[in-house]
């Protein structure tokens, strides 16, 4: 980035070595040492620079592949509980694929930094497709497994290369704002999709049993679900498409003496970063079991009613992205994601009301001060972590992230699972979820108290050049 803002004008130092000048360029430099105006200013690096790609490359890129995610990991988890899978057992599959989908991440990474993250990509995306094309015809309890263990896998290939992807083709002025607009597009049309597909399962429910044209209303579970899996499928293989035409944007300068990955753990400022965020996730993933057999044992949620309460928290979060993007850059990282973090500490007591009423229409207000909080929370989160990265180790920090956070996401979620079948089976389901909703939140509190101790990573003197119009946007 620059910090300055322009050479000093021509003509005001001229060069004694040149001894013969004509007329025309005498005038010129004369004129320009009068006229500020004509001052000569070298064209600034742009904040965000495509590598050579189009544009529109990486908002499909986003749309596709943020749509195959949306589908597979809304209703996987629901899916599974469909399947009668057991508290412990869910617990399991939410845990295991939180630590498969983050514990390769920082040798994955790395890989990236070193090979490029064409390939890579590639790999990860179509590794995603090919995992859920099963899910559209059989339900076995070990295939759902099977299925979450390599869906996870390609996670962890996919998420640290996009990340560090992102970080390539922008600068930290403009990170935010970039990462939110194109996170927020794709999201926003997979929910588009997804409320479309709501709204024809909620018709065949509502008419089940009608004769039109000589067809019989009807969509099982079973089929619905397929529906689901088939367009994720779809979707991941138009982006592993996408992907082959996408040019390298890691940078080939950078391909020789490259820093080694342990830089990042002698980063102080990025560790300690980590560590709180580690911890919050611990806290996040306690309720990650709990959702769906909450939305699924005890509410009885149909797949509309569930496609609906995802739409609308992937909604919220998209149009917060964009904003908040924006304040991240020009505020800086830290109050955004503290302000999001505590935002989350609400949201499983938010639930209660739909518990005590069991009425599920309740969690359409949960799910909107979810989306609020997750908006604001992980786009300053993503930013914050490119910030700290030296250019040629965005892949690795990013995995090294995450890789964190899934060791610390698979014990709080294991552990949920475990507790979940202790409590029902002494208590029953309604006692069981609506005190792990209460401990939950008293748990996020605690957690996000150290974001605090966090250092902001996109210093103040470099937000003010950019307020200042010093700064080329690119």
């Amino acid at each position: 980035m620059n910090d300055e803002n322009v050479l000093e004008q021509m003509g005001n130092n001229p060069n004694p070595s040149v001894a013969i000048m004509d007329r025309t360029t005498i005038v010129d430099i004369a004129d320009a040492s009068i006229d500020k105006d004509k001052q000569v200013i070298p064209e600034e690096e742009p904040l965000i620079d495509t590598k050579g790609n189009k544009k529109i490359l990486f908002w499909l890129l986003s749309v596709f592949t943020s749509t195959g995610q949306f589908f597979f990991g809304n209703f996987f988890s629901a899916f599974a509980a469909e399947a009668n899978v057991t508290g412990a057992l869910m617990g399991f599959i939410t845990s295991i694929r939180n630590l498969l989908s983050s514990v390769f991440q920082p040798f994955i990474g790395y890989l990236s930094d070193k090979l490029g993250r064409k390939f890579i990509l590639f790999i990860g995306i179509f590794l995603n497709f090919a995992i859920t094309v099963p899910l559209i015809f059989f339900e076995s309890t070990w295939l759902i497994v099977t299925i979450a263990i390599i869906q996870a896998l390609s996670l962890s290939i996919f998420v640290p290369t996009w990340n560090a992807l992102l970080g390539d083709v922008t600068k930290p002025e403009i990170r935010a704002t970039f990462i939110g607009k194109i996170a927020s597009l794709g999201r926003l049309i997979s929910v588009s999709f997804s409320l479309a597909i709501a709204l024809i399962f909620y018709l065949t429910n509502v008419y089940e049993g009608w004769v039109i044209g000589g067809w019989t209303v009807y969509i099982d579970w079973r089929v619905q679900y397929s529906i689901a899996f088939a367009i994720a499928a779809v979707n991941s293989l138009i982006a592993s498409a996408l992907i082959l035409s996408l040019k390298e944007t890691r940078s080939e300068d950078l391909t020789h003496n490259r820093p080694q990955m342990r830089i990042a753990f002698q980063d102080k400022n990025f560790m300690k970063f980590v560590a709180f965020y580690s911890l919050f996730g611990f806290s996040l993933s306690f309720f990650w079991p709990v959702s769906p057999i909450l939305q699924v044992k005890y509410l009885n949620m149909e797949f509309y009613q569930i496609a609906i309460l995802s739409s609308v928290f992937i909604m919220v979060m998209s149009l917060v992205q964009v904003i908040s993007g924006k304040l991240s850059d020009k505020f800086g990282r830290k109050p955004l994601f503290v302000f999001g973090a505590f935002v989350l500490v609400f949201y499983p007591v938010s639930m209660l009301p739909a518990i005590v009423t069991g009425n599920w229409l309740w969690l359409i207000a949960a799910n909107t001060l979810a989306g609020f909080g997750t908006g604001t929370f992980f786009v300053s989160l993503n930013a914050l972590t490119l910030d700290l990265a030296p250019d040629d180790l965005m892949g690795a920090y990013s995995g090294i992230r995450e890789l964190f956070f899934g060791i610390t996401t698979f014990c709080g979620s294991l552990a949920s699972g475990f507790i979940i079948d202790s409590l029902e089976s002494s208590y029953g389901l309604f006692f069981t979820i609506f005190w792990m909703l209460i401990g939950i939140s008293i748990l996020r509190f605690f957690a996000s108290v150290g974001f605090f101790f966090v250092t902001e990573s996109l210093p103040k003197n470099v937000r003010e050049d950019r307020q200042n119009g010093k700064l080329n946007s690119g």
